[in-house]
């Protein structure tokens, strides 16, 4: 009984997406925006918050990339500060965005697009699930004035 009741909750709530996006699929505002030279279309779906969609902005190719160099790195079960993150079990692989040409390459196109220097940027979280991995809701922060704060400060 509870696994048709999660599985009903499940599929209303696809369907009610599917509803908004379709909807909102014909009223988004498209723009045309060029970064690097090459002209790309930007979907806005919301602008509170603001939710875009840039197709093409990272060829299949330079996805595949990405992919392949954080199998190489490896991945990490996800954590939460020093500690194994119960409502993540997924993996994570961090790759900085200066690994190798293709991730300068596309870090300065995501740099032209928020306008933000790549010396404010963190490296990349690749993030890996496999058949029944999840990521809970959860809160990105720490009690103020622990070392665990105070570690996370001077990052």
């Amino acid at each position: 009984m509870k696994k048709s009741i999660v599985f009903l909750v499940v599929t209303i709530s696809l369907v009610l997406l599917s509803l908004w996006l379709l909807k909102s699929n014909s009223k988004h505002e498209t723009s045309l925006i060029t970064i690097d030279g090459r002209t790309f279309r930007k979907k806005i779906y919301s602008t509170d918050p603001m939710v875009y969609i840039i197709d093409g902005l990272i060829s299949r190719r330079e996805c595949k990339h990405v992919i392949s160099v954080a199998n190489t790195l490896g991945y990490n079960r996800a954590l939460a500060g020093h500690k194994i993150e119960t409502g993540r079990t997924n993996d994570n692989a961090f790759l900085n965005h200066t690994h190798d040409a293709t991730t300068i390459a596309i870090a300065k196109r995501v740099q032209q697009l928020i306008n933000i220097p790549l010396t404010h940027a963190e490296q990349w979280q690749v993030v890996r699930y496999h058949t029944g991995q999840q990521y809970k809701t959860h809160y990105d922060g720490w009690e103020f004035d622990t070392d665990e704060w105070r570690n996370e400060a001077l990052r």
